[in-house]
């Protein structure tokens, strides 16, 4: 399972009635069941958490680390697409992402608030 399928976002009929969040993109529509959700805070958190332990030396709290994770989630996904990286690992190359994302995320942060 690639990255982008843990955030793939179902086309299923059967899960759409269990839908908690329903978007449009690209002139399709998408959404996100609950199972999906708790995967995407779970993992976004534990980036954000490792991101957080790997730049500043402690985490960010609980709302932070999901927050930085959950954004570094969506950018490290969209840059390894953009890349073409691809690790093999049903957890593994999520997870990856996620953290080069909050990292970048940090790191941008980091940048920003200095000046």
């Amino acid at each position: 399972m690639g990255t982008g399928q843990v955030f793939e976002l179902v086309k299923n009929e059967d899960l759409k009635k269990n839908s908690i969040i329903e978007t449009t993109y690209k002139g399709r529509n998408m959404d996100i069941n609950p199972e999906q959700l708790i995967v995407l805070l779970l993992i976004g958190g534990s980036a954000g958490w490792l991101a957080g332990l790997i730049l500043k030396g402690r985490g960010l709290g609980l709302i932070g680390n999901i927050i930085v994770g959950v954004i570094g989630a969506f950018l490290g996904t969209w840059l390894f697409n953009v890349i073409g990286i691809h690790i093999d690992g049903k957890w593994l190359e999520p997870l990856v992402a996620s953290l080069v994302g909050s990292l970048i995320l940090l790191f941008t942060a980091s940048l920003i608030s200095k000046k």
